[in-house]
């Protein structure tokens, strides 16, 4: 069995949105269509706009979904959390503005274990206000 650092390529592609993305996690995705036109269509049930709720993502698409998020809404209370392969975190350059830092946030499944045990993640866990988004 390949491992996953394996298929992740250094290659980027520009989309003709000019977004950039690694075809070797998104294929040709944001090919057909924008990423904010694709995370609309996809969270128009409103699960990414809880509040007081812990979302916790599986993968950020490129970081095209936490751009998406940090250019979205963010309910009061709420918090973002991006799982990620580290040979994918590595690859980008993701620079979260000083306004978000203490609700989006980005780590590895190693570093999620540390995340999770902090204070303020706690009292989700806690009150059960959790949403695990697999995309």
């Amino acid at each position: 069995m390949k491992s996953a650092k394996s298929t992740i390529k250094n290659v980027f592609a520009i989309s003709p949105y000019e977004e950039y993305y690694l075809p070797s996690v998104n294929n040709n995705v944001f090919e057909k269509l924008d990423s904010t036109t694709i995370y609309t269509h996809k969270f128009k049930s409103g699960e990414i706009n809880l509040t007081d709720t812990l979302h916790i993502f599986i993968g950020m698409d490129s970081g095209l979904l936490v751009n998406f998020i940090m250019n979205s809404t963010i309910e009061p209370g709420s918090k973002y959390l991006f799982i990620e392969l580290p040979e994918v975190i590595d690859l980008l350059s993701i620079e979260i503005p000083n306004e978000f830092k203490e609700r989006v946030l980005i780590c590895t499944e190693t570093e999620m274990k540390e995340i999770l045990n902090r204070t303020e993640i706690n009292l989700f866990i806690a009150k059960k206000n959790i949403k695990h988004i697999i995309h």
